[in-house]
């Protein structure tokens, strides 16, 4: 009995202590080499840092297993890089595999030990239900006079010029349309802008002081046209060409924040109005706004020249001046120095001068003149219509050799913008002029491209609105749905039975954008244009921008028309490619 309970009890033990031992062991050698990885991967993440040295003290225990390496990229055919190799691991530096594979990465800004690695480049905007009267999509982020081929707004126009195919200078009508639509949907989502008042025209609030007082005069005087007091000048100094802007001047020396300067002048002979101002990086300059008989842009060292057209009758002038001082100062630099000039803001007034014959009624500071930009836009839209209803692009635009447009031709793109800023306008103005000029803007959807319309046919049926009418048809998708929200504004906004064309064409080519949408579907981005159709060529593969453009157009449609699923499903497998998915393959 006594050996029998023995047997038992040692069978118990070795029964508990076996297992015991096993997981004990199990445990120990798991999460030993776990932690031995985990320490190992942190330790080449920061060694590697994807291409930093090697010479890391912290890690000097691995550096016994690390070892440089010679890739040869597709069998010599590309050239070869260097590599590191861990046992059968190697590791590429991200230099070669940004460009290679078309992806973006930084170090973190506060920790250098953490890599942001990014399968695209920008993020989709929210997008909220569509209001034809409302924030025109994304463009209350969107500062068109801003982009380097911008070369300046115009002084006499106050339009963007455009350098994008013509290093001098021309009015481009889709910018135009896209700078009212920015500076509209930015007055409509921001505060309430606020104003500081310098000058009022009773000349009370300055002391103007006059160079020479039997030769120069100003006085405030009461006028009938402006119903309120004026501040009259005359001078024998002034005109266009003079260098020191002398004549009749006030000295504030006032702190400001306000950037966009409003004045209202009248001028009776060749004249200027200039401001002396500091901006934070403690430099000063004078900006002279001149009797001209066209815009032109002129800077000698710290004076810069603007042309805002002769000024007969009462003109108001509205002007961001460091945007001014900026666009003056980059004249002749490379874009790449225009970072640092873009931190420049106005800390101080200085002075204002006057000179010439003329008559100025007030002067005040806002910190934003969205009003001004965009009815300012739309107004050169509604001037600029001309008979066939369209507003011409007097630039040659080549695509690709065998793919232009000559001089004269219409965007369907353009079209559609200017009708959804002019449909805006008449809706916070009432004045009919814009929605008049925005139903005469559809005459050229129904003119083919080859006859100088809007219209191609894709395999000779299926109707599209051409950005760039070019011959044979290059079926640009972001600009045809920008035309299509513009015929969905007009549509809107106008009543029945003038609305009627816009709603047709409108819903035409939303039929074709059903069926055509998927043929810019390449798997892992999309396609700009149909290029590789009509001239048998590789597709020309949209930027990042123009394929975030793409799923964002979309969704707006998404939020409009309520037929179909296609908008909202094709948008959502599009955003996916911004984080790196790939349509699967057999």
């Amino acid at each position: 009995m006594l050996v029998r309970r023995r047997k038992r009890c040692i069978f118990v033990l070795v029964a508990v202590c076996i297992p015991a031992v096993c997981l004990t062991l199990y445990y120990k050698y798991v999460f030993d080499v776990k932690s031995h990885l985990s320490s190992r991967f942190v330790s080449f993440r920061r060694k590697l840092n994807f291409g930093s040295a090697l010479n890391d003290k912290e890690n000097e225990h691995d550096d016994r297993h690390l070892k440089r390496l010679t890739v040869i990229v597709n069998n010599g055919h590309q050239a070869n890089v260097t590599g590191l190799k861990n046992g059968s691991s190697v590791y590429l530096p991200f230099a070669f595999v940004r460009r290679y594979f078309d992806v973006y990465g930084d170090l973190d800004e506060k920790n250098d030990n953490i890599f942001h690695f990014n399968h695209a480049y920008g993020k989709r905007p929210p997008v909220e239900k569509y209001n034809s009267t409302g924030v025109y999509m994304d463009f209350n982020h969107v500062c068109v006079e801003n982009r380097d081929r911008v070369k300046y707004v115009s002084g006499t126009d106050n339009v963007p010029l455009s350098i994008q195919w013509n290093k001098e200078g021309y009015v481009y009508p889709t910018q135009v349309a896209q700078y009212c639509l920015a500076h509209y949907s930015r007055w409509v989502s921001e505060v309430p802008q606020h104003e500081l008042l310098i000058e009022n025209g009773s000349g009370q609030k300055n002391r103007w002081v006059v160079s020479n007082e039997e030769q120069m005069s100003i006085q405030s005087i009461r006028s009938r046209e402006r119903r309120s007091y004026v501040l009259e000048f005359n001078t024998l100094n002034g005109g266009q060409d003079d260098e020191q802007v002398d004549g009749v001047s006030t000295k504030i020396d006032r702190r400001v924040k306000f950037p966009v300067f409003v004045f209202p002048v009248k001028f009776f002979a060749p004249s200027n109005v200039s401001f002396r101002i500091e901006l934070n990086t403690g430099k000063e300059y004078v900006l002279v706004y001149s009797w001209s008989y066209d815009h032109f842009l002129h800077r000698t060292d710290t004076i810069i020249y603007y042309g805002i057209g002769q000024c007969k009758e009462w003109h108001t002038v509205a002007r961001n001046v460091v945007l001014d001082v900026y666009k003056g100062v980059m004249l002749g630099l490379k874009p790449s120095k225009a970072r640092d000039v873009r931190q420049w803001n106005i800390v101080r007034l200085l002075s204002i001068s006057l000179s010439g014959h003329g008559q100025l009624d007030s002067l005040i500071l806002l910190d934003k003149g969205h009003i001004y930009q965009m009815k300012a836009g739309a107004d050169w839209l509604v001037n600029n219509v001309d008979e066939n209803g369209g507003w011409p692009v007097n630039i040659k635009r080549v695509i690709v050799p065998g793919m232009s447009v000559a001089p004269g031709w219409y965007s369907a793109m353009g079209q559609g913008q200017a009708m959804s800023c002019l449909c805006r306008l008449y809706k916070h103005t009432g004045n009919r002029k814009y929605l008049d000029a925005a139903l005469k803007a559809t005459k050229v959807f129904d003119v083919l491209s080859e006859n100088r319309g809007v219209l191609a046919r894709f395999a000779g049926t299926i109707p599209w609105y051409e950005e760039y009418p070019t011959q044979p048809p290059s079926f640009v998708l972001n600009g045809f749905m920008y035309s299509l929200i513009g015929l969905y504004d007009l549509s809107q906004v106008a009543s029945h039975p003038v609305n009627s064309n816009a709603k047709r064409l409108y819903e035409q080519g939303l039929a074709s954008l059903r069926k055509l949408l998927l043929l810019y579907d390449l798997g892992l981005r999309t396609a700009y244009d149909l290029r590789h159709i009509s001239l048998y060529s590789a597709p020309r593969v949209a930027r990042w921008d123009y394929h975030i453009v793409h799923v964002t157009q979309l969704l707006t449609l998404g939020t409009i028309d309520h037929s179909t699923l296609l908008w909202n499903m094709t948008a959502e497998r599009w955003e996916l490619y911004m984080h790196g998915y790939r349509a699967p393959h057999n």
